[in-house]
């Protein structure tokens, strides 16, 4: 092969995989907000009921490695997710308040604010998603 001939290279496959990479951040952070917008509504807009505590699972106490509550009401078992505060605060407890949503048969823990918590993280994968996206691009656009 002569060494001044050009070698065209494919440029389509980094630009698909940043796009998809990107689109799958954004899919990641609608989930989130998603399931954290769902507890807040059942918190908002239920009854309050006390269910009996069944169960206890330390994690890390981190939105990765949460501490779990086992509970349960009317034959029925939950497992809530909730921080090392709330998990350390509600330990001597034989059962806690929930509020219930009994038409999808969901509970949630009163005063959640979830979406308020986890806002910088949903602003921060939103911005990387943005990122990669740009960066990809840019990168296409240069090698044309």
């Amino acid at each position: 092969m002569n060494p001044t001939t050009k070698i065209r290279k494919n440029k389509w496959p980094p630009l698909l995989l940043s796009l998809g990479l990107g689109v799958l951040l954004f899919f990641v952070m609608y989930m989130i907000y998603i399931d954290a917008a769902r507890d807040d509504e059942i918190a908002a807009n239920h009854p309050q009921v006390y269910m009996k505590v069944i169960g206890r699972e330390r994690g890390a106490g981190t939105l990765k490695f949460p501490d779990h509550i086992y509970a349960e009401h009317q034959g029925k078992k939950y497992d809530f997710t909730c921080g090392r505060k709330f998990f350390r605060k509600t330990m001597a407890a034989d059962s806690i308040a929930a509020h219930l949503d009994v038409a999808r048969g969901e509970a949630a823990l009163p005063g959640s604010g979830r979406v308020r918590h986890l806002a910088f993280l949903l602003v921060w994968i939103t911005g990387i998603g943005i990122l990669v996206i740009c960066i990809g691009v840019r990168k296409f656009i240069k090698s044309s």
